[in-house]
């Protein structure tokens, strides 16, 4: 891949049956897990056990600078008079990369309420 093109970098809104596993496994781990399909490279990013719903996880940017996909991103908090869900939560996103050979980093924001 040169430099001038970008690899697709897209958040999916539903998990391939083939990743649910691996996303079951990973999701109570805060923090940014990759996994290699042979196809596409996937991100993971967790940020692990909330003790309510309304928590989320906002991808800000996703920028290529020749060799590695940068993707910035944040946790959305409920504001203070937020109704929210008494339930324990997990809140992830997963992207799909389809250079499997792009390095990948994840820069996290500070959290942010809604």
């Amino acid at each position: 891949m040169s430099s001038e093109e970008r690899p697709v970098c897209r958040v999916l809104q539903q998990i391939p049956d083939a990743l649910q596993a691996w996303v079951d496994r990973h999701q109570a781990e805060p923090g940014v897990h990759f996994y290699d399909d042979g196809t596409h490279q996937y991100v993971l990013i967790a940020l692990g056990q909330r003790k309510t719903g309304g928590h989320s996880v906002a991808i800000d940017a996703v920028e290529w600078n020749g060799e590695t996909v940068l993707v910035h991103y944040h946790e959305r908090l409920p504001g203070p008079h937020t109704l929210v869900t008494q339930v324990i939560s997990y809140p992830t996103v997963l992207l799909e990369v389809e250079e499997r050979q792009a390095r990948v980093l994840a820069v996290q924001g500070p959290a942010v309420p809604v």
